[in-house]
């Protein structure tokens, strides 16, 4: 019993002595417990978690958002599995075998991939550009 109070008395002085930590949980055997009820009725009072909670998930199937506080299930196909799972950019492009083209910029620019604006809007000046 004294190498129990020893111990009991030597406790950092953050804790001082197990006595003092047991009154700070209000000496409520059931800690664990109390806690674990105080804590359950706070997540139906968050709508976007109550949104996510009343999902029936299963294997293969992805949470996503339908609106505000509404959360509806996907397929997570092996693809999209794979996709998740990279860790970088070039990963993904890697996984997905795409080139440089990939990586450059839609506009007008030099080294741009050209977006809709960058073709001449009437045909007949194309025509004659061709001929």
């Amino acid at each position: 019993m004294a190498a129990i109070a020893a111990l009991v008395d030597s406790s950092p002085d953050a804790l001082n002595t197990l006595n003092e930590l047991a009154a700070a949980l209000g000496n409520d055997p059931n800690f664990a417990t109390t806690m674990t009820n105080a804590l359950a009725g706070k997540q139906p009072k968050d709508a976007t978690l109550t949104a996510l909670a009343e999902l029936a998930t299963s294997a293969d199937k992805l949470p996503y958002f339908t609106g505000a506080d509404r959360a509806a299930l996907t397929a997570l196909t092996s693809v999209g599995r794979a996709i998740l799972g990279k860790t970088s950019t070039q990963g993904v492009l890697d996984y997905l075998v795409l080139g440089e083209a990939a990586k450059r910029d839609v506009g007008t620019g030099e080294n741009q991939i050209p977006d809709m604006s960058a073709w001449k809007r009437n045909p007949s000046s194309i025509a004659g550009e061709i001929a």
